[in-house]
């Protein structure tokens, strides 16, 4: 970075640095696995393309299970390998190179899951073709917009881009070929549980 950009990094990052002070932050992560939720507390709880990213899947289910109410509705959608499939080679580059983690679980443990929940599954659906199909319309209204000049940017924030576009472009490969797959579960917490 040069001259104005790298003054306002500085400045930035000191403020940052005394708003963390003066609210008590401290340097520790946020692990969104780790939350506590009210018991019988929510009529729905509403989760996308997150649990991929959480360790402890089954301790954050049963979280979002015990937080539900009597025919509360859970609506979930995750990145999941493909029924009895190991991670191929690039489904393992793409977890290498992301700079957040990725744990993957497939289809089969995701429904064993919900069963020794005894949540009462209503639709379970791969969605990935049509997530691909809405990544590609993005990616293409990102680069008509970039070549029509309506997306202004420095080389630093284009750099920052370009990487995310990257990360996109990957996992729209692996859900083009079928090696991840974009699942979505709606289901109800019974009555009993």
């Amino acid at each position: 970075m040069q001259g104005a950009d790298a003054g306002l990094l500085r400045l930035a990052e000191r403020r940052h640095q005394d708003a963390r002070i003066r609210h008590g932050a401290g340097d520790d992560p946020y692990d969104p696995a780790k939350i506590t939720l009210k018991a019988n507390s929510f009529d729905c709880i509403l989760t996308r393309e997150f649990l991929f990213r959480t360790e402890d899947k089954t301790r954050m289910l049963r979280t979002l299970k015990r937080a539900l109410r009597m025919y509360g509705q859970l609506s979930l959608t995750d990145f999941v390998l493909p029924p009895g499939k190991e991670p191929s080679a690039a489904v393992q580059k793409w977890i290498k190179n992301d700079p957040f983690p990725i744990h993957l679980w497939s289809m089969d443990r995701y429904d064993a899951e919900m069963a020794a929940l005894e949540m009462d599954v209503r639709v379970s659906e791969n969605i990935s073709k049509d997530y691909h199909s809405y990544m590609t319309r993005a990616f293409q209204s990102f680069i008509d917009r970039y070549q029509d000049g309506r997306i202004k940017a420095t080389p630093g924030q284009l750099e920052i881009l370009m990487g995310e576009v990257e990360r996109w472009a990957r996992l729209a490969a692996l859900l083009e070929a079928g090696e991840v797959r974009l699942h979505r579960y709606f289901a109800l917490k019974p009555v009993k549980a």
